[in-house]
């Protein structure tokens, strides 16, 4: 004898068992993905703020060396006015003695040196 072939009707909740276990598990594995998802936003979202914190501290940083830079080329500035000042004197001091009378007066001074240490010397 042959088996008796099922009919229809007789199908009908087994296929809705099975269908509505499918969307189940469906539901719970998407569930498992949104899950996972949330966690991996939530871990985002932390190094994001990390990043934001380091980039304001950054910042700061930045504004605090401008500053400093801005300071520092002020007093560049005052020290280039006083060396320029300070060399114009020199070169001033150059043209005026830079005639026979100097070089004269430092062979005089020289051989005024020299006595004067012979004198503590044998004396």
């Amino acid at each position: 004898m042959h088996p008796r072939p099922e009919s229809a009707a007789s199908l009908l909740p087994r296929d809705a068992l099975r269908s509505s276990n499918w969307m189940e598990d469906e539901q719970q594995h998407q569930t498992t993905i949104i899950r996972h998802q949330d966690e991996q936003l939530d871990s985002v979202m932390g190094t994001v703020q990390n990043i934001r914190r380091m980039a304001g501290t950054m910042g700061n940083e930045l504004e605090d060396h401008n500053v400093l830079l801005e300071e520092l080329d002020s007093q560049t500035d005052q020290t280039q006015g006083k060396l320029s000042r300070a060399m114009k004197g020199v070169e001033t001091m150059i043209k005026k003695n830079s005639g026979n009378k100097s070089f004269y007066l430092i062979i005089v001074l020289l051989v005024v040196v020299f006595i004067l240490i012979a004198l503590v010397i044998f004396t």
